[in-house]
């Protein structure tokens, strides 16, 4: 036998909604002190309705219907729900700041500078020359340039 036990209406149905009404504000209120939440609150409600057959008398929606007008619940409920949500969602982004990996700063790798084409095809064009003076004395005004020239020049002689 699987069939759910039901309490069979003993009165009428004007003195089940009364009497259901009365449940409905008195949770209503114990939700609105904070003694329950508005989950335990409609779940109590929704089995006092099947149990008492007042679903199977009146409907499901006619039962909601009566929930939703205890008056401590009705403005409340949409703020609780939405309240609810956020802090669901403040609870996930904080769990995924948790989880990721802090940022790490991107490395910037510094080029060594190069000289420009032109100083580079006049080093070429001096070197040729084969006059040790004269390529010192060209180094010599140009001694931002000398270390990448002399760089450029070793790896030509590999």
């Amino acid at each position: 036998m699987n069939a759910p036990w039901t309490v069979k209406p003993s009165r009428s149905i004007d003195d089940l909604r009364t009497f259901f009404t009365g449940v409905c504000e008195n949770r209503a209120d114990l939700y609105a002190d904070g003694v329950l939440t508005l989950h335990e609150v409609v779940d109590e409600l929704q089995a006092i309705a099947t149990l008492t057959g007042l679903v199977d008398a009146i409907g499901q929606d006619e039962v909601q219907e009566i929930m939703v007008g205890a008056p401590s619940l009705v403005p409340e409920v949409a703020e609780a729900c939405e309240a609810e949500i956020m802090l669901r969602a403040a609870a996930l982004v904080r769990e995924w700041e948790r989880t990721d990996p802090p940022p790490t700063a991107p490395v910037i790798k510094r080029r060594e500078p190069k000289p420009a084409q032109s100083t580079i095809d006049a080093f070429w064009h001096v070197q040729r020359l084969e006059s040790p003076d004269y390529l010192a004395r060209w180094l010599e005004n140009h001694p931002a340039d000398a270390p990448a020239l002399y760089e450029i020049w070793k790896a030509s002689r590999c």
